[in-house]
């Protein structure tokens, strides 16, 4: 069968590489390593594996204008091997190179309807402003990362034609990097905060503060913090900042602030049964950002 190019292949095209870049990004990997220990894939690593360049991976998973893999099975066997477990994304992201590639009987349909990116939270309410800045390097081959964090309850928003107003008690903010790591007079690990509650999460904090007087997470908890200094784990890399709350890290008040409790089940089940992300931890995932640092020069 050979491959009969056709300009509305575009859209399976696209679809595979918005297959393939999700893949990368949850470090999607058949090679033994536990789910919650996955990271993200970096173009050349994944090169190493798949038979590839660092420039092909970027072309593979580049969802505006995608360049198809000429061979799907060595990116079918590293993301997925040959089990059962992933045998159905397996054979997804097998039938989208199919369609991608033209090798296809009949008329093309159109592929699955997929969003370029997933459902934000964003969309159900605008709780947190997270920014990342670029990194800068100092003189000990560290990096320093400035960053913006507020987080406030949003009082405009509806369910159900209900007025109701979304807040968060116990937020999350993580720092994630195979690259890089807070130093340990960081905030992100050893420095106390008032507003930072000590937990098990690596590169991350529980925050506790400020409150409002309902107990919601209202201000700038870090902001005496404005920047992180991270130390070199190796090669440089992606350095990616999250916030993220349980279940019950959410309060939900009808606009009077009376708290009702089958109105907070309702909403959070409608949120939570959304496409939005979550962590392996069952965490939603309120915002995210991510930057690649430079060449490493040391500041004048």
């Amino acid at each position: 069968m050979a491959s009969r190019p056709r300009p509305e292949l575009l859209a399976w095209r696209r679809y595979l590489a918005a297959l393939i870049d999700d893949a990368l990004n949850l470090g999607q990997r058949a090679d033994g390593t536990l789910e919650n220990l996955w990271r993200p894939w970096t173009n050349q690593k994944f090169a190493d594996k798949a038979h590839g360049t660092e420039a092909t991976v970027r072309g593979w998973r580049n969802r505006d204008d995608p360049v198809t893999p000429t061979n799907i099975i060595p990116l079918l066997r590293t993301f997925f091997g040959d089990g059962s477990r992933h045998a159905e994304a397996r054979e997804t992201m097998k039938i989208a190179w199919r369609d991608a590639r033209g090798f296809i009987q009949d008329e093309p349909q159109p592929p699955p309807s997929r969003s370029i990116k997933p459902d934000t939270f964003s969309e159900f309410a605008e709780i947190v402003d997270l920014a990342v800045s670029q990194p800068v390097p100092d003189n000990n081959g560290n990096l320093i990362v400035g960053y913006t964090l507020n987080i406030h309850p949003d009082a405009e928003c509806e369910h159900g034609g209900q007025a109701i107003e979304i807040g968060v008690t116990a937020p999350y903010v993580i720092i994630e990097s195979t690259h890089w790591r807070p130093t340990q007079d960081s905030v992100f690990r050893n420095k106390t905060h008032p507003h930072v509650k000590r937990d098990a999460t690596p590169g991350g904090v529980l925050l506790s503060g400020p409150l409002d007087a309902q107990g919601r997470i209202d201000g700038a908890p870090l902001g005496e913090e404005p920047k992180v200094t991270l130390e070199p784990l190796g090669e440089d890399g992606p350095i990616t900042f999250s916030v993220r709350v349980k279940r019950d890290g959410f309060k939900v008040t009808p606009r009077e602030a009376q708290e009702v409790t089958e109105t907070q089940k309702a909403v959070l089940d409608a949120i939570f049964g959304a496409a939005i992300e979550q962590d392996k931890k069952k965490r939603l995932i309120l915002a995210r950002d991510t930057v690649r640092p430079g060449v490493r020069k040391p500041l004048a």
